[in-house]
This record gives C-alpha cells, structure tokens and sequence, in this order.
C-alpha cells in the first residue's frame, strides 16, 4: 500500500462513490479502482461497501481514511518543505544591525554578491539585534566586540570609530565642552542597551546621565541632529543625512572608542547551502573587509 492507494480510499470517502473521486480528481475511475483492490488486499478484508448511494467506510476502512488524512497532510507537509529549503539554499538571510547608515551596509553586501554573484540576499533591519539571535537567520551583522551567538562562526568585517558629537546650533546655545566635567552642563543622548559610561582615551570610563536614549544608532545621530544633545555615534566618511552630516566632534583627544563590524554566523548544516559559501569566502578573503 502506498500514498496513491490511501489518497484513493480517501477520496472516494470524500465524494462518496469512485466516479465521483475519478471526476474530482482527474484520475481515470479503473485506476482508483485498481489501488483500492490494492488497499482490500492488502487488509485482508473490506473496506468499504459499494451500494447504490455510493460507498459506505467499514470499521477498518474508517480507520484507513482517518490515519490515512493524516499521513497525507504529513507528506504533504514534508514535500513543500523539501522544496522550499531547495529553494532558499541560494538565500543568504541576513539580519543587520541599525547602527550605520545604508551605504556602509550596502558595501558589506557588495563584497557578498561580487564573489557569490548567484547567491540572493534578504537584508532584515533591527535596532536591536542581541534579542533576536534565536531567529532563522543565516548571519547577523552587528556591532560588538563579542559575537552574539555562543557556538558559530565569527569574523570582524570592518572597525568603525565613535566619537562624541553634537550639532552646531547645540553647541552655540549650551557651549563646546572643553573636558569631561563639562558633560554635567550638557544633554546627553545615550545609545539604549549600553553601559552609561564613556571609554577615556587614558582608560576607566566617565560614567554619563543620559537624558534621551534609543536602540538604533542612526537614529540616535538624527536626534543629535535635531540639536538633542550630544552622542557617542560613529564617525566615517559615508554620506548619511544632512543633520548628521552636520555634526561636530568634541572632546576627541578624551573619548574615542573603536568597535568592530561584526558577522555571526551559526555552523552551516550542509555544505551546499548559500551560509557555508559565505563562511568559506569570508575566511579566505576577510582582510578586503577590514
């Protein structure tokens, strides 16, 4: 007995009588009624009984087309994932963290497509990343000395400096800080999720009151765009937004941290899939990213 002869008693279950299953199934009425001679045989006994109303299930044949529902909808569950992973071994899915503007982004995906030209990629953007590396993704691009995922590949991709910074109109109307005691006269905007204090160039940290805080780091660089306050945010070349684009950098021979653009990745399961082909090119090319 196979899924054909089970699919053809439930059918003719379902439509009470085999021409009636032959039609709505566009399988020809002798080949039903061929696998469910099958189905009799293989029972040993009858499952069902063909009257003029149809066919009526007998004990056994109910039991058939119950369990048989099932292992249906089983197979049919298994086919379409089969195809769906065969389908998305060509995906790299990754989860990046808004912590820079789009075109730095952008290049990291660049050197993915350049040497993995038939890999698609799916970009998913969060401001927050360490809540979601139990979600399917097959790499999360984060900001962080320390990898988010305990067991995986890791690699650093590029260094971004933060710099303490703060839109001119700010800093006519409350002052330029000169050190950092000067921070205790002036609005600090803190990026949520971090520990409140600040790297010093000569070691310890300056613990800060942060007045407004949020999780995503561009976004904190448009508040202080929007004369907020002053912010730890990274400092590049990257076109970003006028506002941030406008920002001053203060207290930089005091505060200057460095992070490191990270790619977590757990251990691809199959050599084949478009994650595996990723981790290979970044161990053999990483240094083009730093």
């Amino acid at each position: 007995m196979d899924f054909d002869d089970i699919e053809a008693l439930v059918l003719a279950s379902e439509h009470g009588s085999i021409l009636a299953a032959a039609k709505a199934s566009g399988v020809a009425r002798a080949t039903l009624r061929r696998r469910l001679d099958r189905v009799e045989r293989l029972l040993g006994r009858q499952a069902f009984i063909t009257g003029t109303d149809g066919i009526t299930l007998t004990a056994a044949g109910r039991v058939l087309v119950q369990e048989g529902e099932e292992l249906l909808a089983a197979r049919d569950r298994l086919v379409a994932r089969a195809q769906a992973e065969q389908v998305r071994e060509g995906v790299l899915r990754v989860l990046c963290e808004q912590f820079a503007p789009p075109e730095l982004l952008t290049d990291l995906m660049v050197h993915f497509t350049q040497l993995l030209p038939d890999i698609r990629t799916e970009l998913h953007l969060d401001g927050a990343v360490a809540s979601r590396p139990s979600d399917h993704f097959d790499a999360i691009v984060h900001l962080g000395d320390r990898p988010l995922l305990e067991d995986g590949f890791t690699r650093v991709l590029r260094r971004v400096p933060l710099r303490v910074q703060a839109s001119a109109a700010y800093l006519a109307r409350h002052g330029t800080p000169s050190g950092p005691g000067d921070l205790s006269h002036h609005t600090v905007l803190h990026r949520v999720g971090e520990p409140e204090s600040w790297p010093l160039v000569g070691g310890g940290g300056l613990v800060i009151t942060p007045q407004h805080g949020c999780s995503d780091l561009f976004t904190l660089g448009l508040m202080a765009g929007r004369d907020m306050g002053l912010a730890l945010l990274p400092h590049h070349d990257y076109p970003v937004h006028p506002s941030i684009d406008a920002l001053e950098t203060v207290l930089e021979d005091t505060i200057q941290v460095e992070r490191c653009v990270r790619i977590d990745m757990p251990i691809p399961a199959a050599e084949h899939t478009a994650a595996a082909r990723v981790v290979a090119v970044i161990q053999q090319f990483t240094p083009e990213f730093e």
